[in-house]
């Protein structure tokens, strides 16, 4: 399935879990703690499918850690133009 498949149909498991949450026992918040509590597998290959194979923007695909960058000495053939 492609991931925009599975993106509409989750929008619409959740339209409807919405339609029925009037009832006296709200499903979206079982599940939801479900998921939360015992993290099934099934949760993550649905997480999975619907961001895996979509191509994420760069700057999201970026790692959060860049090392800082490193000081350069100065060119010896400038001068240094610092004082001691």
């Amino acid at each position: 399935m492609s991931p925009g498949t599975v993106r509409l149909l989750t929008l619409f498991f959740l339209l409807f879990m919405v339609a029925f949450s009037f009832l006296p026992v709200p499903g979206t918040t079982l599940i939801m703690l479900y998921v939360v509590l015992f993290r099934p597998r099934w949760f993550k290959r649905l997480v999975d499918l619907i961001y895996g194979e979509a191509g994420q923007p760069a700057l999201l695909a970026a790692s959060t850690y860049d090392a800082p960058p490193e000081k350069k000495d100065p060119d010896p053939r400038q001068g240094n133009t610092e004082k001691p």
